[in-house]
Order: structure tokens, then sequence, then C-alpha cells
């Protein structure tokens, strides 16, 4: 891509939405990481990603069907650390990446 057209795609009113992007991509990381922190490290390894959806559903992503019946558990604990930054979040679901 030439310098010309990033410019211009930069400097274009859609580049706003560029900003709200990057910073729900740097809230969704900053939260998988708080909510690490309230596991121990074993657990920890084994939490990918989160998400929030626009419905208020807190998605955790985690490796290993064990651990994600384990992490069911932890909803509440989940559910109390994501609602200090994120009010909104109404419930939690664990879901296992495929891979």
């Amino acid at each position: 891509m030439s310098f010309n057209k990033l410019q211009k795609i930069l400097n274009s009113s859609s580049h706003n939405n560029l900003d709200d992007i990057v910073q729900r991509a740097k809230n969704m990381e900053e939260l998988c990481f708080t909510l690490k922190k309230t596991i121990d490290n074993e657990a920890a390894q084994y939490l990918i990603a989160c998400n929030i959806r626009k419905s208020g559903k807190l998605i955790i992503l985690c490796n290993s069907n064990a651990w994600a019946s384990k992490f069911r558990y932890q909803n509440q604990l989940f559910l109390r650390t994501a609602r200090e930054k994120f009010p909104h979040v109404t419930s939690c679901e664990i879901k296992i990446l495929a891979g």
C-alpha cells in the first residue's frame, strides 16, 4: 500500500473507528490480564482470551475442557472482577478454543 493511500485512510473520518477498535483491543487485553491475576498461575495459563459482547455477556476462552469446567465454578469471581471496570457485564460464558 502506498504512503499516500495509508495517509488518506488515517486522515479520513473512519480513523475514529480505528481508534475505537484499538482501544477495545487494549481494554480486552487488560481485562484478560486482570482476570488471570484473580486465579492461580497454573489456571491462568489456560485462560487464553476474553471479550465482552454488546449484550453484556463476558466470554472467556480457554484451551482445555478440564479447565473450562473449573472456570465455570469461577463465574461469580470473573463477573465481579470484570464489573469493576465494565459495570454493564451481565453474565459470563466459558468457551473452549478449538484448535
